[in-house]
């Protein structure tokens, strides 16, 4: 079937506009500043990296290997020690890990870079008064920062802010115009909603001969689109300049130094706000988290040889860590229920009342139709996810593969979104009342890691040396042992195999 007037329209602003962002990311469409380092650049390169503010030092590190720039997930934070160390706050109390930080007075000198304005202003906002005596400073603790963390809209400011902080230095230049990101963004909006309204409106009407597949898939893609090229413009994709490569060299050789500050808590120990920012500092940067509200982490890596910046992110499968034989047979029972629901549909459609309605009532007989229109197509959506469920199920049966490499990050498994409750619902884990962690091992060659839940008892610590078997598409881990010299007994994982 080929695309209507409307249709044909919207894929071609669709094609389009992905052969613009082709054009932009390969560099035909540049940026007007071409990224070359001025002389002041260079002669300015000697700067000293304690001149830098943390979060924009982070920031610089993670383009070290010729990689866009990006912001990382502890910048924040290691911003708020930053505050802390200039006096702006001070810590009241400590319970254990649990600190009480007052915040001064003062209001922060408007030539204070944009990033910490916003981090000072995330703190007031999350901020009480002790007592109604109006001397008393205001405070927040680590409860509440952990529970009320910054808004998306908050984190865009705050990326886009330590960009321009490292590009007003003279450490980054861009890479891609933000002009025409943004204006591929609201086009692929627009087509995004035409789409979303022309679906909507064959819904409403309970016509599924008024869906357009054409215009389905337009969507998708702008939808994709309109993310890609958003995304795009706040993290901006920076790359370094010279003198900003010049920096990193030293800022890693500074990181190598802080390697053993995991343990090193604030108002006990003198704690670089630096390891905060590569994650280095765990205790601290708990103490006064300023969490993204995104799921995906980047942590810094030395699994390779060389520094860098790996990306923690789980694939959308529901299935996610599930058990390979109940993903089978639930996907078989889909496609069971499907078939046997689009069955009963033509049963009815086949009896002698509804030709005779037809017949008598043509009027009454539409509507009807549409209903059972509707149903049928309803009931093909558990048929055709089902299908796909019970295939890769049966593959992971059979199939598996090992990833060998250094433990980068073990935590609990979050469960604030929807998506989460569904996927540990449908994996199952925890059900069997094992507590289940999920653990990222770099491999050294990935820059993005597939976090595995695997039994909490069977977790091997931060920087051992690992080799897991799991299954090929669902990652389901079969077993888990340590591997050169992590130092610890092998461990099976029987409460994680199938």
């Amino acid at each position: 079937m080929a695309p209507g007037g409307y249709a044909a329209t919207l894929i071609g602003i669709v094609l389009i506009s992905h052969a613009a962002r082709w054009l932009l990311d390969r560099g035909i469409i540049t940026s007007s500043d071409g990224g070359a380092d001025s002389s002041s650049d260079v002669e300015a390169s000697e700067r000293s990296v304690d001149d830098l503010d943390a979060a924009v030092a982070a920031y610089v590190l993670s383009g070290a290997e010729g990689r866009p720039c990006r912001v990382l997930r502890d910048s924040a934070t290691a911003t708020a020690v930053e505050i802390l160390a200039d006096g702006l706050a001070d810590i009241a109390r400590r319970e254990g890990d649990n600190i009480v930080i007052e915040l001064a007075e003062a209001a922060l000198d408007s030539h204070e870079p944009r990033h910490r304005q916003l981090v000072v202003g995330h703190l007031r906002s999350r901020s009480w008064r002790p007592s109604r005596d109006a001397d008393r400073r205001r405070a927040v603790s680590t409860g509440t920062l952990m529970s009320n963390p910054p808004g998306r809209l908050w984190w865009a400011r705050f990326r886009g802010a330590v960009a321009d902080a490292a590009l007003e230095a003279g450490l980054t230049h861009r890479r891609l115009p933000l002009f025409p990101l943004r204006t591929l963004s609201v086009i692929g909006a627009i087509v995004v909603a035409a789409t979303t309204l022309h679906t909507a409106m064959a819904l409403v009407a309970l016509d599924p001969s008024r869906l357009d597949p054409w215009l389905i898939v337009t969507g998708l893609v702008a939808a994709r689109l309109t993310s890609d090229a958003a995304l795009s413009s706040i993290e901006r994709s920076d790359l370094l300049t010279a003198r900003g490569r010049s920096l990193a060299v030293r800022l890693a050789r500074r990181v190598e130094e802080s390697a053993d500050r995991a343990d090193l808590a604030l108002d006990a120990d003198d704690v670089p706000p630096l390891a905060v920012a590569v994650g280095l500092a765990n205790r601290a940067a708990r103490q006064v988290a300023i969490n993204p509200p995104s799921h995906d982490r980047r942590i810094w890596s030395t699994a390779s040889g060389t520094p860098r910046v790996v990306r923690i992110a789980r694939p959308w499968i529901p299935a996610d860590g599930a058990r390979p034989g109940r993903v089978a047979l639930g996907g078989a029972a889909a496609v069971i229920a499907g078939a046997i629901l689009r069955r009963v549909v033509s049963s009815i459609r086949d009896t002698s009342w509804i030709n005779e309605l037809e017949s008598a009532v043509p009027e009454a007989f539409g509507p009807l139709d549409q209903h059972l229109d509707t149903v049928a197509a309803v009931a093909l959506v558990p048929v055709v996810v089902g299908a796909i469920a019970a295939i890769v199920g049966a593959i992971d049966l059979v199939a598996t593969r090992e990833v060998a490499g250094v433990v980068i990050d073990v935590r609990l498994p979050d469960h604030r979104r929807l998506i989460d409750r569904l996927r540990s619902s449908i994996s199952g884990a925890g059900h069997d009342g094992t507590a289940v962690v999920e653990l990222a091992v770099d491999d050294g060659v990935s820059d993005v890691v597939r976090p595995l839940l695997v039994d909490a008892r069977a977790a091997a610590p931060v920087g051992a040396t690992v080799l897991i078997r799991r299954t090929a598409l669902l990652a389901r881990v079969r077993s888990l042992g340590p591997t050169g010299t992590s130092g610890a007994m092998p461990v099976s994982a029987p409460n994680v195999a199938p």
